[in-house]
């Protein structure tokens, strides 16, 4: 008689993990089911302002055995909602592109700051010392510094203008500047968070 009162509280005790375990269970799958705000905010260096347009975020979630975009947005600081979960996050400002992973527990970990540390440079170009800049349309092209494999550098901004103006990360490039056939090449440094405007001298024929 004993020995089927312990079986019955077995039984019964039994049952209770079991419901425990379905309501925790249902508790984790809301969980990971709700959704959280999730603010992106792109600055061209530590401690400086959110850059207020033209800025793109690119958010994909990669943590389902696939890629799948969750939002595609340009414009300044960005609001969303978004499941708990790994995400792959590339944001883009002028020549300057960040591509990162980033994962969401909890609010804790929103809202999500990305740090271009970049800097703007502007490009001028002029026939000769102490005069005004062309006013005719000029192929700009900004190359990395360092060559790649194949001995060649990469193309990181191209532009057919008078003048023109990019965004880079900070480091060193080549500038080149076809005028008429005419190339002028340069080498140019770009700060975090500081703007440089450089004039190059036209290559004498």
């Amino acid at each position: 008689m004993l020995r089927w009162v312990g079986r019955a509280i077995s039984a019964a005790a039994f049952c209770a993990f079991a419901t425990a375990s379905v309501a925790a269970a249902s508790e984790q799958q809301a969980a990971s089911d709700a959704q959280m705000p999730l603010k992106l905010q792109a600055v061209i260096v530590s401690g400086a302002k959110p850059i207020p347009r033209n800025v793109s975020f690119m958010l994909e979630r990669v943590d389902q055995g696939r890629r799948e975009m969750v939002a595609n947005l340009t414009g300044g600081v960005a609001d969303l909602k978004v499941k708990p979960g790994r995400y792959r996050l590339t944001t883009a400002y002028g020549a300057t592109v960040i591509e990162e992973d980033i994962e969401i527990r909890s609010a804790k970990d929103l809202p999500h700051e990305v740090n271009l540390n970049a800097g703007e440079i502007g490009l001028a170009l002029i026939p000769r010392a102490g005069a005004q800049p062309v006013a005719s349309p000029v192929d700009w092209k900004v190359l990395s510094y360092r060559k790649n494999y194949k001995g060649e550098r990469d193309v990181v901004f191209s532009a057919n203008a008078a003048q023109t103006q990019v965004v880079l990360p900070a480091g060193w490039y080549m500038v080149h500047a076809n005028q008429n056939g005419t190339l002028t090449k340069h080498v140019i440094e770009v700060g975090a968070g500081i703007r440089y405007n450089y004039t190059l001298v036209r290559k004498q024929q």
